[in-house]
């Protein structure tokens, strides 16, 4: 991973070049002896990053936690849709301000002086979803689909899905999993009499201090999920999206 550092006024923009995962802690060195300077409002630029995996996640997520200690500001932008996707399955794009591109990041910072969060403003274009997001409230069971990878069990495990997608859902549950176990879920959808099984990785554990509102809970993707399945979970989503939460 390689690491640009430009200026666009007083808002420092980073911008990435390759893969952000476990041997990217660069990323926080970067923002941290930024910090030190006493730069306030970063804006980290993602159009060149291919691969994000849980390890990245935890990556930025410290990188964030770190500015925000600091009083500062940082804003994402320019991310590939893959990897939108898995922001958006460990609803990371709720915490996180994310942007199309460099310009609109900037104006972001510009139009927040009025302390309204800038993405919430008109012509701010945050991420942009490629599958809709339905929250919803029912149960679900899951079980680590390879036993032994991380646990030698194969104990069926209870929770309640927060929100589902073409993509994945998240679970609160206060029976966790580490991030990387690969897991079987069953969901009961419409008026099935049985549940629906996808299989499925842990991406994310929702953190207490980003993310209070949802912890405890998980980020799960859908793994080798097929059309057909994909397009009814869809089906449901479109079906039921006038009970989304506001």
């Amino acid at each position: 991973m390689k690491i640009k550092i430009n200026y666009i006024k007083n808002i420092a923009v980073l911008t990435v070049d390759g893969k952000i995962n476990i041997n990217s802690s660069k990323l926080i060195e970067s923002v941290a002896g930024l910090l030190d300077k006493g730069v306030s409002k970063l804006i980290i630029d993602m159009q060149k990053v291919d691969f994000v995996d849980y390890n990245g996640l935890s990556v930025i997520a410290i990188t964030y936690k770190n500015v925000l200690n600091n009083n500062s500001a940082m804003k994402l932008c320019g991310i590939a849709p893959h990897i939108q996707e898995l922001f958006r399955v460990v609803k990371l794009d709720d915490v996180f301000e994310i942007y199309n591109d460099i310009n609109s990041a900037v104006s972001g910072f510009e139009v927040a002086t009025d302390g309204i969060r800038a993405k919430s403003r008109p012509g701010i274009q945050p991420l942009r979803r490629k599958f809709a997001r339905l929250d919803m409230d029912i149960p679900v069971t899951y079980r680590l689909s390879l036993p032994g990878k991380c646990f030698a069990t194969t104990e069926i495990l209870t929770g309640r899905i927060e929100n589902i997608s073409g993509a994945g859902l998240f679970v609160r549950s206060i029976n966790l999993l580490p991030p990387g176990s690969e897991v079987s879920v069953g969901v009961k959808l419409n008026n099935d009499q049985e549940p629906r099984y996808f299989n499925g990785v842990v991406m994310w554990l929702a953190d207490k201090n980003l993310q209070p509102w949802l912890f405890p809970g998980m980020g799960i993707a859908f793994t080798d999920i097929s059309y057909g399945i994909r397009e009814n979970i869809l089906q449901f989503i479109e079906k039921n999206a006038t009970h989304r939460k506001g």
